[in-house]
């Protein structure tokens, strides 16, 4: 019995493609398995911001710009659990926040799980936007907040309007998605 050749190389040819044809299978769906997860974290990233975008898109083309007043609570009860979704606008006029509107954003500063420092922070960096629509993320506790502020300008109203929604929906739709693939 020959040692020296190693046990591969005293198996026949089809035994060793076998062999190598496996190892790269089990390579390259090692690197897939590493790989798919971030790809789709990122993927259901742009989602979340592409329907933040879309609903502050109908927010002030069909409601500002007509002056309707922009409600800034989720209409939902509190029995009901909230579609994880949904959206939230908060409207910051040009002029800055007058007795009216800063009882609007407490509102919803207080029905959802933004407190008012971080609030101040999200004013402070529309404010400082040169960009019309901008992306942000901020992790809070152990969830992340998507939120978009985007400035607009009429002759009516101007200001910037803060969209934001919570990882909870981009997280359910990948862990479901991973669960159908494994």
């Amino acid at each position: 019995m020959n040692i020296k050749g190693g046990f591969v190389k005293n198996k026949s040819l089809f035994f060793q493609i076998g062999i190598l044809f496996g190892g790269i299978i089990i390579g390259l769906c090692t690197i897939l398995a590493l790989l798919f997860p971030i790809i789709l974290r990122e993927f259901f990233t742009n989602e979340v911001y592409s329907t933040i975008e879309s609903s502050q898109y109908n927010i002030i083309n069909i409601r500002l710009f007509k002056n309707l007043e922009l409600e800034y609570v989720n209409d939902e009860s509190n029995d009901t659990k909230v579609d994880i979704r949904f959206v939230t606008h908060i409207q910051v006029p040009k002029d800055g926040i007058n007795e009216s509107s800063n009882l609007k954003i407490t509102k919803a500063i207080n029905s959802s799980e933004l407190n008012l420092a971080f609030f101040k922070q999200i004013i402070k960096q529309g404010k400082s936007q040169s960009d019309l629509p901008k992306r942000y993320v901020k992790q809070l506790g152990n969830k992340k907040v998507f939120y978009v502020i985007t400035k607009y300008d009429n002759k009516n109203k101007s200001g910037f309007l803060i969209s934001y929604m919570w990882d909870t929906y981009r997280n359910s739709l990948l862990k479901a998605l991973l669960q159908e693939l494994m």
